[in-house]
């Protein structure tokens, strides 16, 4: 024992103890060190390898402290040591190294994670902060993804899920084993049981694909329509899109369509005449409240003539949509105002534009109204093209008078 209450063990030759060991502060050992030990269990050298190893019988079992070159500890189920490792513990029989902490980029966790509390990440918006995953997983290079949360302006913040680098990449969002939102380049798709809603700042022409059927679309289009745009689904055969409560128009209401003039009413019709575009028709005096063909010159109770939902520019009145209504012969759209096709004759001669048109003996067709004073109600409208013929068709105005 030392004078200083120590007993130190000593090759006589080296500049360090073997061993000292001292009995202040509980009790303390020291190893290789050059005086007291520090702490309770201080081991020094000079070698620059691992300053200890802790193994069982058959090393199977090891941890390494302390290398010379600043390296902190490895606790693995093998002899072989790496050196580049602040930590790694390893786990030869469950695929190597299952954590390391480097001394210089990624600390890697190679499995599973469970934590039983949260999990904070640091704020700010770099690929050094926030949830970064693991770059170009489908090869190439520059693909990121990540999930950051940073202030933008005093306390507004934002919270960040994105992906870059290659247009085509996405974000989707899943629920009850299905892809219900996705985010693509320019547009958002929301999809409920398999019949997505397309949003995009241009129009994308989603609802048109080949074989589609269930999408539609709104685009806020600042390029080549300029214009919010609604577009329905196809599912009824054509686009569709259905307003069932009060619409309020406060501007100008405009159609915009090509060869769409007039404002037809779906009316009441006689089913065994059959009617179709550009017939002139009737109030049926038999059955009243709906429409017949016309079948006599002049006729006062005459009602318009059969437009078409191709060709009216607005329909009213209607039970469905289109696509049922153009099978229901017992309702036709009758053009109330507006350019329409009509069936016309020359049994009264030949029509010139500007003429006044009416009722006459051929069923469905109107002729020229020699003397309008003369047939007060009998008029229907005004020819807007000239006519020669038999029989044909002209465009005319409907103005009932």
């Amino acid at each position: 024992m030392h004078s200083d209450r120590n007993f130190y063990f000593a090759d006589t030759d080296a500049q360090r103890y073997m061993m000292v060991v001292s009995p202040g502060n509980g009790g303390m050992l020291g190893i290789g060190t050059n005086g007291p030990p520090e702490r309770p269990f201080h081991v020094r050298s000079s070698i620059a390898d691992w300053q200890a190893r802790f193994q069982n019988d058959s090393a199977t079992a090891n941890v390494y402290l302390a290398h010379g070159s600043g390296f902190g500890m490895h606790v693995r189920t093998d002899t072989a040591v790496t050196t580049n490792y602040l930590l790694e513990l390893y786990n030869g029989t469950q695929g190597g190294s299952l954590v390391r902490v480097a001394t210089s980029g990624d600390t890697v966790i190679a499995k599973s994670l469970t934590v039983a509390g949260a999990i904070i990440p640091s704020v700010g918006n770099s690929a050094a902060k926030g949830i970064q995953f693991p770059s170009n997983p489908g090869g190439g290079g520059g693909d990121e993804a990540f999930i950051r949360y940073y202030p933008v302006t005093g306390e507004t913040c934002k919270l960040m899920i994105g992906i870059n680098n290659d247009p085509e990449d996405t974000i989707g969002f899943l629920q009850a084993g299905a892809e219900r939102m996705t985010v693509g380049p320019g547009w958002v798709d929301v999809t409920a049981e398999g019949n997505p809603l397309r949003f995009t700042s241009a129009w994308s022409g989603s609802p048109d694909g080949a074989g589609v059927t269930n999408r539609s679309e709104i685009s806020n289009d600042t390029g080549t329509y300029k214009t919010l745009m609604l577009v329905g689904n196809k599912s009824s055969g054509t686009r569709r899109v259905s307003v069932w409560d009060r619409l309020e128009v406060n501007g100008t209401f405009w159609v915009n369509s090509v060869q769409r003039f007039d404002l037809a009413e779906v009316t009441p019709a006689r089913a065994g005449d059959q009617l179709e575009q550009g017939d002139v028709v009737v109030i049926d005096r038999d059955h009243g409240l709906r429409v017949c063909r016309s079948t006599r010159p002049y006729d006062a109770a005459a009602y318009g003539v059969v437009s078409s939902y191709h060709q009216a520019a607005m329909v009213i009145g209607g039970f469905g949509g289109p696509e049922e209504m153009t099978q229901a012969a017992d309702r036709r759209p009758i053009a109330l105002v507006g350019r329409v096709t009509v069936k016309v004759c020359s049994e009264s001669g030949p029509l010139r534009a500007g003429d006044l048109l009416t009722t006459s003996s051929i069923p469905g067709h109107a002729m020229r109204c020699a003397e309008p004073g003369a047939h007060p109600g009998a008029i229907i409208g005004k020819a807007l093209e000239s006519f020669t013929g038999q029989t044909g068709t002209v465009t005319a105005l409907v103005t009932l008078q």
